[in-house]
């Protein structure tokens, strides 16, 4: 993941969704996320708390957008996100970390920053993260 200035990554991002609406603005953002940071890929979601699941709105991973994903958060850095309800950024070494997270291994993730989505009661809604098969640099953190 290269370096870029907070001030880069805000425009690219506000560039590629501001003429997007509806479901297309999910897509465009995941797509401009992944682009601005430089990452194998990012994904929007929504909490099913009675399942304990998160459903992708849009999920962009390796080139690919895919909707309607739907995974068990146990034992996840997505898990984390939601509960510690506050942004986690994992530069290096998540398999180490999640070592049961089939997902993540399967897309062979190196690092993780995700954050959660809540309403105004601190209701977790769903979590926005990037993932990448390469160490993500401290600065990502202050850049999401």
């Amino acid at each position: 993941m290269s370096s870029l200035d907070e001030n880069s990554i805000i425009r690219r991002i506000l560039e590629g969704t501001a003429t997007e609406t509806g479901g297309s603005f999910f897509d465009a953002l995941v797509m401009n996320l992944a682009a601005a940071l430089n990452t194998y890929g990012a994904w929007v979601t929504e909490y099913l708390p009675l399942t304990h699941q998160l459903r992708a709105i849009a999920l962009y991973m390796g080139g690919e957008l895919t909707h309607d994903f739907t995974y068990d958060v146990a034992g996840t850095a997505c898990e984390t996100v939601l509960t510690s309800r506050r942004l986690i950024h994992l530069p290096d070494n998540v398999l180490d970390i999640y070592s049961e997270d089939d997902h993540a291994r399967e897309l062979k993730a190196v690092s993780y920053l995700g954050i959660p989505l809540m309403d105004d009661k601190a209701t977790i809604l769903g979590h926005l993260s990037v993932l990448d098969r390469e160490p993500m640099p401290e600065q990502a953190q202050q850049q999401a």
